[in-house]
C-alpha cells in the first residue's frame, strides 16, 4: 500500500456534507468480509433517477465489483460504503440525453491504510463525493482537494459535475410543459416497441417516461400524466407533475 508522504494534512472544518444524516443510505457489500479502514460517502440529487452507481476496487487480481446502487424516481440522498484501503474508481452509468445508450463517467480516488502512516496521526479515511449535473456547461469536470485531517479522520472530497440536461419527468416534448402531447408521445413509443421497432425517445426520454417510477414503460404512465393534466387545471395548487407524483407518493 502506498504511504501518505507528501498528503498534506491539515487541522480544518469538517467538508461541508460530513456529518449528514438525511437520507441515508447503506447499499449492500457485493463482496466478502473485509477489514475496514475508510468510507466512501457519495452525495447525489432527483437528477440522477435511472443512472447506476459503482464502487469498484483495482488490485493486482483485477478490478472488483464492492457497490452498486440504482437510485429511485425522486430519490436523493447519500450513499454510505465502507471500504478497505486501496485503489477505487467510481463509475457513473447514465442513460444518453442524445441517443439510445448509455455514457459512463469515472472517478478515481484512494482510500489510505492507516497502518501505513507512520506518524500514527489519522485512524479512519473518508472521502466525500458529490456528484451534480449543469446543463450549461460545455463539458463534464472532475475535481479534487487535497486530503484534510479531523479529529484523526482523513478527509478526501471529490465532485463529479456531468454537461447534460435536467431530468424532466414526463415532459417527452423537453418544453417545459407538461400536457397531452407528452401522453401521445408515451403511447406511441409503447406501440412502436410492441410492434418490435425502435422508439423515437432517447435513452433518457425512457426513464422520463416511467412516470410511476415502476421501471417499465406502460400506458398506466399515459394515463398518470392525463390525470395530472385534469386535475391542475381544476386545483392550481396541485403544483408540477413532480409535485403531484410526490404527493401521490407520501
Amino acid at each position: 500500500m502506498r504511504k501518505l508522504a507528501g498528503i498534506l494534512l491539515t487541522a480544518c472544518l469538517l467538508p461541508l456534507h460530513a456529518g449528514a444524516e438525511e437520507n441515508v443510505i447503506y447499499p449492500p457489500y457485493q463482496g466478502d468480509y473485509f477489514y475496514e479502514c475508510g468510507m466512501a460517502v457519495i452525495h447525489f440529487d432527483q437528477q440522477f433517477t435511472g443512472c447506476t452507481i459503482n464502487l469498484i476496487r483495482s488490485q493486482e487480481e483485477g478490478t472488483f465489483l464492492h457497490y452498486t446502487y440504482e437510485p429511485s424516481l425522486f430519490e436523493e440522498g447519500e450513499l454510505h460504503c465502507p471500504l478497505m484501503a486501496g485503489d477505487y474508481l467510481l463509475e457513473l452509468i447514465m442513460p444518453s440525453d442524445t441517443g439510445t445508450g448509455i455514457v459512463s463517467y469515472q472517478l478515481p480516488f484512494v482510500i489510505y491504510d492507516p497502518e501505513d502512516d507512520a506518524s500514527q496521526s489519522f485512524t479512519y479515511m473518508q472521502a466525500d463525493i458529490t456528484l451534480s449535473h449543469d446543463p450549461k456547461a460545455e463539458k463534464d469536470t472532475l475535481h479534487s482537494e487535497e486530503p484534510v485531517l479531523t479529529d484523526s479522520t482523513v478527509y478526501a472530497s471529490h465532485s463529479l459535475t456531468v454537461a447534460r440536461r435536467d431530468f424532466m419527468v414526463g415532459d417527452m416534448q423537453s418544453d417545459g410543459m407538461i400536457d397531452t402531447s407528452d401522453a401521445s408521445e408515451i403511447l406511441i413509443a409503447i406501440a412502436e416497441m410492441g410492434a418490435g421497432t425502435d422508439s423515437r425517445l432517447t435513452a433518457m426520454q425512457l426513464k422520463e417516461a416511467d412516470v410511476n417510477g415502476d421501471g417499465i414503460l406502460s400506458t398506466s404512465d399515459a394515463s398518470l400524466i392525463l390525470v395530472y393534466i385534469a386535475e391542475a387545471g381544476v386545483d392550481p395548487t396541485v403544483g408540477t407533475l413532480t409535485d403531484y407524483l410526490i404527493t401521490l407518493s407520501e
